[in-house]
């Protein structure tokens, strides 16, 4: 008996600015594959980095455009001012936005992020951490816009993983991001095996 898994269909949309408009800028393309890192922990949330092929290339235009990942495996300066979008909750229990926000947000020393979390739960070399001013809906990422993308100039350094959901917006325990310059090897080996 052979035995099939069903994989989920997959659509990425792109060029969107509120997902419940038909908007003519918005475009989806179905993902082709997807390869999540083979040491992805659902308990720890360490490696929680995921790629996705689409079936076809997508077109650049005014709302569609490249962004960069890290070249070279580092730290973000403790300090930096980058930015996290998202179409996630707005505030603690609330509901989730139908519009893409952007908000500005703060990186966080390493030493001071992982006594916030423990080291069970953050490991510097794998993630970091932001926070927002802790009293402003809106200023940091919240339940419902993991993957997505935290941005330094024209960077994509992170991808959002976890938080507190009933601390949101809260400097106390910050949000949590993948590194993605910790993964440039493993991203790399998974491009190279599907172009």
């Amino acid at each position: 008996i052979k035995k099939y898994i069903i994989s989920p269909v997959l659509t990425v949309v792109l060029g969107a600015h509120e997902l419940q408009k038909k908007s003519g800028n918005l475009v989806r393309i179905k993902v082709e594959s997807y390869h999540q890192h083979p040491d992805y922990s659902s308990k720890s949330f360490q490696n929680d980095i995921l790629l996705l092929k689409l079936e076809k290339n997508a077109q650049l235009n005014d709302n569609i455009k490249w962004i960069s990942i890290p070249t070279e495996e580092g730290d973000i300066e403790a300090g930096s001012v980058c930015s996290v979008a998202g179409w996630g909750r707005l505030e603690t229990n609330g509901k989730e936005s139908d519009r893409l926000m952007e908000t500005n947000v703060t990186v966080m020393n390493n030493n001071k992020c992982e006594s916030k979390w423990t080291k069970e739960d953050f490991s510097a070399s794998l993630m970091m951490c932001v926070y927002g001013d802790g009293g402003i809906k809106n200023d940091d990422s919240m339940t419902g816009d993991s993957g997505g993308p935290l941005v330094c100039g024209n960077t994509a350094v992170g991808v959002t993983s976890f938080g507190d959901p009933d601390l949101c917006n809260s400097p106390e325990l910050p949000e949590v991001y993948t590194k993605i310059s910790a993964y440039l090897q493993w991203i790399k080996s998974i491009i190279g095996n599907v172009n």
